[in-house]
């Protein structure tokens, strides 16, 4: 493999409790995409092969997928020289599989609204203490939001095609351990950045509509990936999702989770709601009792109670601050920024309304990440800090749960 490789990271193409995959950048093809791998204590490395395409930008990408792993266990792996010779070009990183279909104990994360470290304009104040706190965290993998470089807004970059691959050299310590499972936001498919020029940089399940939604599942919990970036959303997607969640249902999944960019509610300067978006999903979610509903695009934070009947007459199943029963509403969090603050002025995006009574939480004044734990004893429980940015410890500002029916 010619020269030295970067931009390393995983995510789950198949199956995550038995499978990992890993891509990764090089300056050119060398001989193809190899990597070794091997269980975490153990002393002999394995060896596989995968596929090398074009990067949007430059150079190639490489990508591998390890198959037959074992569930529930920790994996060494590095992108290994293409010569045949023993040694490798990366450094070896420590991952873990998913656990196996049905209860069980995992914890991950949600971000979104990063931004690349050592913005001109300073922007981007959280963007590496919060890389550095998931580092920490250690959870099983991370779901991504969306809007992640910000090109256009970032001068030190004449070619946009630049400033993503920094975005996904900044992350490597982060994404190179725990799988990151991307959607996109606006900022991926204009501004001038291209969902083409995304989108094969990331391995995830196939989906629908060039992977744009996918699905997936960690233990009892099915996760949702919904592309939202681009008004309107049709008829083909939304019967896509409803599809999804069906059968996600059907099959017994104890929990549902779906996450995407633009919120369903958000009452921020920046990136208020649109309420045409939360009267075409809402109801879906409602009918199939989603569980919890991710975004972010608004920066700051703000979290509803258990709702059903929105758009029309949202109304709080319960007003407890902390703990709700499953099935009793949808829960919906928008955690934003992870990073970046708003381009409108260089701050958070400030609120533009009082609390209203169907909001049980919210914060405009710092960065915010997610960590959610599914326990197998039957309840998901949600926390969400905020991040200063100026090494100051995060704080816990919001902790709540919800519970399977007895």
């Amino acid at each position: 493999m010619a020269g030295p490789v970067s931009q390393i990271h995983l995510s789950w193409a198949q199956d995550p409790s038995t499978s990992l995959t890993v891509v990764w950048h090089a300056p050119s093809a060398g001989d193809g995409a190899l990597l070794e791998y091997r269980v975490v204590g153990s002393r002999a490395w394995r060896r596989v092969s995968g596929s090398t395409r074009p990067s949007p930008a430059k150079g190639m990408l490489h990508e591998v997928t390890i198959t037959g792993l074992v569930p529930d266990t920790g994996y060494e792996y590095r992108v290994a020289s293409g010569d045949g010779a023993s040694g490798a070009s990366s450094p070896a990183f420590e991952t873990r599989t998913a656990p196996r279909a049905g209860p069980a104990d995992f914890r991950f994360a949600f971000i979104c609204d990063t931004g690349l470290i050592g913005r001109l304009d300073g922007n981007a104040t959280g963007t590496k203490q919060i890389i550095g706190e998931l580092v920490c965290d250690r959870p099983l993998f991370i779901l991504g939001g969306g809007d992640y470089a910000y090109a256009n807004a970032d001068g030190r970059f004449e070619d946009y095609a630049d400033a993503i691959d920094a975005w996904f050299v900044q992350m490597q310590p982060m994404i190179a351990r725990f799988p990151f499972m991307a959607q996109y936001g606006n900022h991926e498919v204009a501004l001038p950045e291209r969902f083409i020029d995304w989108a094969p940089r990331f391995a995830h399940p196939e989906g629908s509509e060039e992977g744009r939604n996918y699905s997936f599942e960690v233990g009892d919990v099915h996760f949702t990936a919904l592309y939202v970036p681009e008004p309107p959303l049709g008829a083909d997607r939304l019967a896509w999702l409803e599809d999804d969640l069906a059968q996600a249902r059907r099959r017994g999944l104890r929990w549902l989770v779906v996450y995407q960019h633009e919120p369903v509610y958000g009452h921020g300067h920046s990136h208020p709601a649109r309420p045409e978006l939360r009267g075409l999903l809402a109801p879906i979610f409602e009918r199939h009792r989603v569980d919890l509903h991710l975004s972010g695009h608004d920066q700051n934070y703000e979290r509803t109670y258990p709702l059903l009947g929105v758009p029309d007459r949202p109304a709080p199943a319960s007003t407890s601050r902390d703990t709700y029963e499953a099935g009793g509403g949808v829960v919906y969090a928008k955690v934003s920024p992870s990073g970046k603050m708003s381009e409108k002025r260089n701050d958070f995006s400030r609120f533009t309304t009082e609390q209203q009574p169907f909001m049980a939480f919210r914060d405009d004044t710092a960065h915010h990440y997610a960590l959610i734990t599914a326990r197998a004893a039957g309840e998901l429980v949600v926390e969400v800090y905020s991040v200063v940015g100026d090494d100051t410890p995060k704080a816990l500002i919001d902790r709540f749960r919800v519970v399977a029916p007895k």
